[in-house]
């Protein structure tokens, strides 16, 4: 399954820390805060609880 992730996070240390979490996990960076690639069901679902983790702002997206 092709999947896009598209994030507009505010702290500069988080986005970072998100960016790398998103290459770990095979995706490749299409803009500063878009990455694009190919993932199983199982392995979305594992990308979706690490970044479920992170400690995001209520202006965090």
């Amino acid at each position: 399954m092709i999947v896009l992730i598209v994030y507009d996070i505010t702290d500069n240390g988080l986005r970072t820390k998100i960016a790398e979490i998103l290459k770990d996990h095979g995706l490749t960076r299409i803009q500063k805060s878009a990455f694009i690639g190919e993932l199983t069901p199982q392995e979305r679902e594992v990308l979706a609880e690490k970044l479920k983790r992170l400690p995001l702002s209520e202006r965090d997206r």
